[in-house]
């Protein structure tokens, strides 16, 4: 799988910002994220999760981007998917 277009979020309204422009547009985007170690600032993955959920996206495939980070395959959910974790479900009714 290739890794197309990458989008490294410091915070999470950024992330909430992309998701609102191109969440009707966009087919995927692959999510940086860094570890802790590194330093530098990252959406953590409950954050990620959230957001996603908000726009009808969610995650799948996480590859290794560079030594410091990931990044994280998000797609739009498919429109007859009605399956969702109980830890999906509990994050949308919060």
């Amino acid at each position: 799988m290739e890794i197309t277009e990458v989008f490294y979020p410091h915070h999470r309204n950024q992330w909430r910002d992309w998701l609102e422009t191109h969440h009707q547009t966009k087919t995927e985007v692959w999510l940086r994220t860094f570890r802790k170690a590194s330093g530098k600032p990252s959406l953590s993955y409950n954050d990620m999760v959230e957001e996603c959920l908000c726009f009808g996206w969610i995650d799948s495939v996480v590859k290794k981007y560079c030594e410091e980070s990931r990044v994280q395959r998000i797609t739009p959910r498919r429109t007859n998917n009605t399956f969702l974790s109980e830890l999906n479900r509990q994050r949308v009714w919060k």
